[in-house]
């Protein structure tokens, strides 16, 4: 920890070993970090004290994540991969929501593992991804590749009852197609937003409706 004037005050050291660190937040005097190797261990460290940052709790779980993003006040939403524990081959994308009422005793709460997803941008731009507890909304976009073949698809996801649900997964029309290059490589551009009872998937090339209120049926859908 540094001071006003970037003088060091206290710090911590020796943990997670060859490990690196991949995602950080910040609450109040907690930090929340994630660092890898085989597993994911999530950190809970106590800054209050400037001279003596504490380790409050450890949580390992596979794989790891590389967006955090706080859900409320006592729940935080990981975006990263599941991994083998063993050799750390990746095994999809994972969806993972923590317990951090207790900052003392982490908690998984639940996990949704995407096998058929390979990449997504969420995990390097942060613009990439729509979250809001207010309305209940996770959303980002995927890339899948398959026998050579690459394709993509936006998931939006809700949190009931303490676990992910699936409200949209809308392929990503042309995507990938050699044919169609208009879409091809252009997974970083897609954005979900709302507006009242209305859902968009926003990309370059144009916009698609949906009816919130209808799982998300599709209204209409404009191409440049």
């Amino acid at each position: 920890l540094f001071d006003e004037n970037l003088k060091l005050t206290g710090s911590l050291e020796g943990i997670a070993r060859g490990e690196q660190i991949y995602a950080a937040r910040y609450l109040g005097d907690i930090v929340y970090f994630v660092t890898y190797r085989n597993t994911d261990p999530l950190f809970a460290v106590d800054l209050s004290d400037a001279t003596k940052p504490q380790i409050l709790s450890e949580l390992k779980i596979t794989g790891f994540s590389e967006y955090l993003h706080f859900w409320g006040e006592d729940h935080l939403v990981g975006i990263g991969y599941e991994t083998d524990s063993k050799d750390g081959s990746i095994k999809g994308v994972k969806l993972a929501m923590f317990d951090i009422s207790d900052p003392a005793e982490l908690k998984v709460t639940d996990t949704c593992v995407l096998a058929d997803a390979d990449y997504t941008p969420a995990l390097y731009d942060y613009k990439c991804v729509l979250a809001d507890a207010g309305e209940n909304l996770i959303g980002f976009a995927v890339e899948s590749y398959e026998r050579g073949e690459k394709s993509g698809a936006y998931l939006l996801f809700s949190w009931e009852d303490g676990k992910f649900e699936n409200q949209l997964t809308e392929r990503l029309r042309g995507y990938g197609d050699v044919e169609d290059d208009l879409y091809a490589g252009e997974i970083e551009q897609y954005r979900g937003l709302y507006i009242g009872a209305r859902f968009y998937l926003v990309s370059q090339n144009g916009v698609t409706s949906y009816d919130r209120e209808n799982e998300y049926k599709m209204i209409e859908r404009f191409e440049l």
